[in-house]
């Protein structure tokens, strides 16, 4: 198979490189931080992220298929295993969204595509109520994975069927599973659960396809006002932690006095699908633009930067300028900061808040 020769050939060379970078570069993530990997390759057909992890599941080495990674966050700067990062560049990605039943607006898209490319080509297509798409910078798969979405939209509302490989011992094995099968809630899903590799995605986007003043002005409200709460002048990611969807009376007592809401209110709000909004209470908290070195010179700031966005608080900025900062120490500040709010949250509230982003 193709894959088994370019690791032979590696292996002839003795030499230790990829095919996007020699190692040590790294690999880059949403939060503009890279860690390195015992193995890395970037693809762009499906065929070879297979051949990729039969070849792991043969010689017993871990693997983990990444999209664009705007929602990973690495535990340390080496991953003693395979990234296999499946990306479709956007210039392929309208051959890779097409409609397969016109009348009934199913759209059959690869899990590679972005997020923001699939907004912008049915907007081309005049469907105009998907504009929430563009404010996540994800593919399809990772939004998949953990049922990503925002302004009261799931993405695996539009899901029609899943193709999907699943690991069984040491072989692969491909099924197509219904919404109903994919157990889609908050944040979560089957792909989550069972670590599946999603292939491609049908989609139903059945909203209408007029673009009337009404819709238009929604379509601008929700694409512009999402890019200027995420506008910051270095790298980001995904929201940090989930939205609070389940507390105890006591913690409820809590969150009403920490709000100055009344219970019913509290309870009002997690009966919500998307429940208590985890970038409120960090604001509440003061963590609204709080950045890690807060006490440094401003010249230190210019090199070296790790918050919690001024417009979004449950989003992480990360400058480190001309890499003047070493990885090592950058993730470990991110999470020494992600750590110090959780603390923060559970010694004012009792409530520990749980990581949307993928801990790697």
């Amino acid at each position: 198979m193709f894959f088994k020769k370019k690791i032979k050939e590696k292996e002839e060379e003795k030499k230790e490189e990829t095919t996007k970078y020699r190692k040590g570069e790294g690999l880059w993530t949403g939060l503009g931080v890279t860690f390195d990997a015992k193995f890395y390759w970037c693809f762009h057909c499906f065929g070879e992220v297979l051949d990729a992890i039969e070849w792991c599941i043969e010689n017993n080495v871990k693997y983990k298929v990444v999209g664009n990674c705007t929602n990973i966050i690495p535990m340390s700067d080496f991953f003693d295993g395979m990234i296999i990062e499946y990306t479709s560049p956007s210039i392929h990605s309208n051959c890779r969204c097409y409609n397969m039943v016109p009348e009934l607006n199913i759209w059959n898209v690869d899990s590679s595509v972005g997020l923001r490319d699939i907004s912008r080509f049915l907007e081309t297509e005049k469907y105009i109520n998907y504009a929430w798409m563009i404010t996540i910078p994800g593919t399809v798969g990772g939004a998949i994975y953990s049922n990503a979405g925002c302004y009261g939209f799931n993405i695996g509302d539009f899901v029609e069927t899943v193709n999907a490989w699943e690991q069984q011992g040491k072989l692969l094995v491909r099924n197509t599973y219904s919404k109903e099968d994919m157990k889609f809630g908050y944040r979560s899903s089957l792909a989550k659960e069972k670590n599946l590799i999603i292939e491609s995605v049908s989609f139903c986007f059945d909203l209408p396809r007029k673009a009337d003043e009404i819709l238009n002005e929604t379509y601008l409200k929700v694409k512009y006002s999402r890019e200027k709460e995420l506008k910051h002048s270095g790298c980001g990611v995904g929201c940090v932690f989930k939205n609070i969807t389940s507390l105890s009376d006591e913690q409820i007592a809590a969150f009403a006095s920490f709000l100055e809401l009344s219970v019913s209110e509290i309870q009002e709000m997690l009966n919500k699908p998307y429940g208590i909004s985890a970038g409120l209470i960090l604001e509440k908290l003061g963590l609204k633009g709080y950045w890690l070195h807060m006490n440094e010179s401003p010249q230190y700031w210019e090199c070296y930067n790790i918050c919690f966005n001024k417009n979004h608080a449950n989003s992480l900025d990360c400058s480190i300028g001309n890499h003047k900062i070493d990885n090592t120490k950058a993730i470990k500040d991110i999470w020494k900061l992600i750590n110090w709010a959780k603390e923060k949250c559970f010694e004012k509230l009792g409530y520990r808040l749980e990581l949307e982003v993928t801990a790697l």
